[in-house]
């Protein structure tokens, strides 16, 4: 059983070396975020009838969000490369656009990289895992994340509110401000970014693979007491975590990296 299967089974999350040997790559892809918001925040929308044409997710490219609960706020930005591809054939060209893009570029590409040796190393305990991995991989269905919260306000304690994601296994790469949180055991646990190294945790379809029971989004099927019996067998139950608010700080603006390493469980 190799290392990578065994922490995330026993601990809920591991840290793998790479594939960033610092936080500067992301923390310039950060900026040209922030700055696309302000200036350019329309053209990377696209519009929901032309996602539905060309088969893209609804969830692609700019998507702002918010409820109201005051929770999940958000403006966030999904890039794949042929969000990539759209983008650049259909927008008026700009330096700032051009270099927002191809930051967004190379960390997909360097995150795919590197995941296509985690999945290859895990295929040694889960069989077909890394064939599963590749499929999604020519689909195009790895998804990075840049994520936004705008005047968060001091009274909003929880940004996000305690889920799991669908992916097969998430990489938060960056935050500007500490807060996210994983549920170990009982217990919530802050857990952090490691300079040259990225955190990696299990989601639903982990579960799924590894003899798990069905899971909706962020809501168990079965209660809370036979998911404890799934994973004393083995099963990897997919890590349910949150996001703070930083305590007592005013109005402030939270943004994050995040990549989910989607499985293809048709393939």
């Amino acid at each position: 059983m190799n290392n990578t299967f065994t922490s995330i089974q026993e601990h809920g999350y591991v840290y793998i070396p790479g594939p960033f040997e610092s936080s500067l790559t992301l923390s310039l892809l950060n900026d040209s975020f922030l700055k696309i918001l302000e200036n350019y925040q329309e053209r990377i929308r696209i519009p929901s009838y032309i996602k539905e044409e060309i088969g893209l997710d609804p969830d692609d490219a700019l998507v702002i969000r918010s409820n109201d609960t005051g929770h999940d706020e958000k403006a966030y930005f999904h890039y794949r490369p042929v969000v990539g591809r759209y983008l650049s054939l259909h927008l008026r060209r700009s330096p700032m656009m051009d270099n927002f893009l191809g930051l967004c570029d190379d960390v997909y590409h360097k995150m795919l990289h590197f995941y296509d040796q985690i999945y290859m190393d895990l295929d040694e305990d889960l069989s077909q895992i890394y064939e599963k991995f590749r499929s999604a991989a020519r689909k195009e269905m790895l998804v990075l994340r840049l994520l936004r919260y705008k005047d968060v306000s001091k009274e909003q304690e929880i940004l996000a509110m305690p889920h799991q994601d669908i992916s097969c296994l998430t990489s938060p790469l960056y935050e500007s401000h500490s807060g996210l949180q994983l549920l170990i055991g009982e217990n919530w646990q802050n857990v952090k970014m490691k300079e040259g190294s990225t955190l990696i945790f299990p989601g639903m379809k982990m579960g799924l693979l590894t003899g798990g029971m069905p899971f909706t989004r962020g809501v168990f099927v079965e209660e809370k007491k036979k998911e404890q019996d799934f994973v004393s067998q083995g099963a990897i139950a997919p890590a349910e975590h949150r996001v703070l608010g930083v305590p007592g700080k005013k109005k402030y603006t939270r943004t994050s990296i995040v990549f989910f390493a989607h499985v293809d469980m048709d393939a």
